[in-house]
């Protein structure tokens, strides 16, 4: 706990500014910040569905393993001599991705086509379809993270990364913007790397943080500094009746939006994608809702 006090402290003493871009955020300043008490958050525009758009692909696209399958119009996957030093040995030349064996952290760095360079970090989530071998592994490391997360603990993978996202950052007055995303699991990462890095978070269907460290964040007389601070950073994309962003433990820091399941077919849960909690759901769900009319 020592280590994330450290980093909370150091955020709120921090006094950068945002650089301004499409992702939607909300100013606690000029307005009062909004009441999340019941629900899963407000309603989006078809604007802001279109704006998120992107990030979910993203999201949905850091659990598939085929580069081919992973196209996102305007982006390009990184290299591994696009990725930072440090981490070019998590580097899978075959999935063009990061991933860590020890751990089960698995992120894609997509690379924006035009002269800002800006990165956008893709954390991949819970796998649920343990039911295929090559997938074992990596849902035990999955469900030891988020029951040791729900449970208040801060499991190495939350803290990897943030390490993997200060990396990619590296002279953030100098080098490019870095954006965070992720769906369930991997937006719970996404959220909690980007408070501490103080980069913008895209997350969707994503694990709440923990009550322990709620508990400590209310408790500091910074806590409601800390809780604006986030309105501006992190954005959370729920799907309607994801039983996930609506009844498991912990809480969504930052701006919160539902927007409508495509189908009133798909389950609240389950395992396999035919759940409103996968990734691939999402993607459906913001696309219909975008070109709605």
């Amino acid at each position: 706990m020592n280590t994330t006090k450290y980093y909370l402290l150091s955020l709120l003493l921090m006094a950068s500014s945002l650089n301004a871009n499409t992702v939607p955020s909300y100013d606690c300043v000029s307005e009062p910040c909004p009441d999340y008490s019941e629900g899963q958050g407000v309603s989006m525009t078809q604007q802001e569905a279109q704006e998120v758009l992107p990030y979910a692909q993203m999201a949905y696209n850091a659990f598939r393993y085929k580069p081919s399958d992973c196209v996102v119009e305007g982006y390009h996957l990184s290299t591994k001599e696009e990725v930072p030093v440090d981490l070019q040995q998590y580097y899978d030349a075959k999935a063009q991705r990061l991933e860590d064996a020890h751990t089960g952290m698995i992120a894609r760095i997509y690379i924006k086509d035009d002269d800002s360079g800006q990165r956008v970090v893709a954390f991949a989530g819970s796998e649920l379809r343990f039911w295929q071998l090559r997938n074992i592994q990596r849902f035990t490391y999955n469900l030891m993270s988020n029951t040791a997360q729900a449970l208040g603990y801060e499991p190495q993978v939350y803290t990897q990364a943030a390490k993997w996202a200060q990396s990619i950052q590296g002279n953030a007055s100098e080098g490019p913007e870095v954006i965070l995303t992720g769906s369930s699991l991997g937006g719970g990462l996404a959220q909690y790397a980007g408070l501490m890095m103080e980069l913008r978070a895209v997350c969707f269907n994503a694990a709440g943080m923990s009550s322990v460290l709620k508990k400590f964040i209310e408790t500091q007389s910074i806590g409601e500094v800390l809780r604006a601070r986030a309105y501006s950073l992190v954005v959370h994309v729920n799907v309607e009746g994801d039983w996930i962003s609506s009844y498991a433990p912990g809480e969504q820091l930052g701006v919160r939006y539902v927007v409508p399941c495509y189908s009133e077919k798909i389950w609240g849960f389950g395992f396999g994608s035919e759940n409103r909690h996968d990734a691939s759901i999402v993607v459906k769900s913001l696309e219909a809702f975008s070109a709605s009319e």
